[in-house]
């Protein structure tokens, strides 16, 4: 989260105390790093299961 998406969601939770929005940024990392292992785990399955076809129609 850069520091213009922090004061957005600072500005959008300012009726939170600071630290309920602090646990709601981490839970939104948390997810957002869980997306993006699936992803990744995702993409290697295909490539591992799927690589010859996907270079096949690559070329």
């Amino acid at each position: 989260m850069n520091g213009h998406d922090l004061a957005q969601f600072w500005q959008c939770c300012s009726a939170r105390s600071k630290t309920e929005v602090v646990k709601m940024a981490i839970e939104e990392r948390a997810a957002k790093a869980d997306k993006s292992a699936r992803t990744r785990a995702l993409f290697e399955r295909i490539m591992r299961e799927d690589g010859e076809l996907l270079d096949d129609l690559a070329t």
